[in-house]
């Protein structure tokens, strides 16, 4: 099944969207202390409400779940209310295969200039990442990313970095999505996590 855009029309009125880490605590039973351990499987995790649908935008929205098919389907989300504020900052790249972590080595970025602020999203091989500092490139073009998040997947050398109009592959998180009916519109509330 073909990974869908979420329609432009379905805005939400309202949404909480961040990540949930993979995280795990042992605490002692004797002084309380704890040790958090971290593990690769962060996931994005959606919810959003959207604004009361007039009849061509329940429409719209009752196709969409359709193509969803519940669970099996795939959307991607991009976030309306971020902006790259940085303009043109070059055709980034990803520099080398096989990388991992929490840290991403790319090229291609215009020389010697800040290229992402903290807080800026980017995607690359399907995977969205926030920036949880400010990024420089170097005389060459050159970056090394830091990533909110654990790379799940290795992305190919040469693979592109989408920073102009990132966006998340996610799924809805029920099968069962009804939406709410009144007097001459509709609503419904939505839940979605990552997919992959």
């Amino acid at each position: 099944m073909a990974t869908i855009d979420w329609p432009a029309e379905l805005a939400p009125q309202s949404s909480e969207f961040g990540v949930a880490y993979n995280d795990m605590a042992f605490t002692s039973i004797f002084s309380n202390a704890q040790q958090i351990v971290s593990f690769p499987g962060d996931y994005w995790q959606l919810s959003m409400t959207l604004p009361p649908l007039g009849r061509d935008k329940e429409r719209l929205l009752a196709a969409t779940l359709g193509r969803l098919r519940g669970r099996t389907g795939w959307f991607r989300f991009r976030d309306r209310r971020y902006r790259h504020t940085l303009g043109d900052v070059g055709n980034p790249i990803v520099d080398g295969a096989n990388q991992t972590g929490i840290r991403l080595q790319t090229r291609l970025w215009k020389a010697s200039r800040l290229v992402l602020r903290a807080g800026d999203y980017i995607t690359v091989a399907d995977q969205m990442f926030q920036m949880p500092e400010d990024v420089e490139s170097d005389a060459n073009g050159d970056a090394l990313l830091p990533l909110n998040m654990w790379i799940r997947e290795a992305p190919a050398s040469a693979a592109p970095i989408e920073y102009a109009s990132p966006y998340c592959v996610m799924r809805l998180a029920s099968s069962g999505n009804p939406i709410r009916r009144q007097v001459g519109q509709a609503g419904i509330t939505l839940q979605a996590r990552e997919a992959f």
